[in-house]
């Protein structure tokens, strides 16, 4: 969208309030109140304290110089921070993880590019917003979320109505979100 962090959770924000209000109501209809009950068997979450502040204190960095446009560089500056302060850090990293969303992207524009998909897409009038929006749930149930982002920005600029759309259809299910 070409927009900064900060521009984008502005944007993002009546949508966050809406479905978080969604969010609690439901939870609230939905469920019994009860107390919550910790077993002795449950494991402490290992907390590494002494990692904390620096990785607070690198947060608003790596934000700005990604805004800025230079997410290697903000990258590369973490990992060696890492290499130099916290290498088992970047050893417990699922890199193979990393990689495929990585890859996500790429194919997901090839995907977009083929004419099977162009058509179906192309059918579905996503110049019209509602059809937009409507697209963006539907295609967030076959494929997640972030994925039908990346589909649908190849379609429309209208930046907006894609989040907004995949973020409903990533709401409340499992395939979805």
């Amino acid at each position: 969208s070409g927009l900064s962090f900060g521009a984008f959770v502005w944007q993002m924000a009546p949508m966050v309030v809406l479905l978080m209000a969604l969010l609690l109501l439901v939870t609230w209809l939905a469920f019994a109140s009860h107390e919550i009950h910790l077993h002795a068997e449950t494991a402490d979450v290992e907390l590494h304290k002494r990692l904390l502040v620096p990785a607070l204190a690198l947060y608003v960095p790596f934000l700005v110089l990604t805004d800025l446009g230079h997410p290697l560089v903000a990258a590369a500056g973490l990992i060696v921070l890492y290499l130099i302060g916290a290498r088992y850090v970047l050893a417990r990293v699922d890199w193979g993880l990393l990689l495929v969303f990585m890859l996500m992207f790429i194919d997901l524009r090839l995907v977009a590019q083929l004419d099977v998909v162009r058509q179906a897409l192309d059918a579905l009038a996503l110049n019209n917003p509602m059809h937009l929006y409507w697209a963006g749930i539907g295609v967030s149930q076959i494929i997640s979320n972030v994925p039908a982002a990346i589909l649908l920005a190849e379609y429309s600029h209208d930046w907006p109505m894609i989040a907004f759309a995949v973020s409903v259809g990533g709401f409340g299910t499992l395939i979805g979100s």
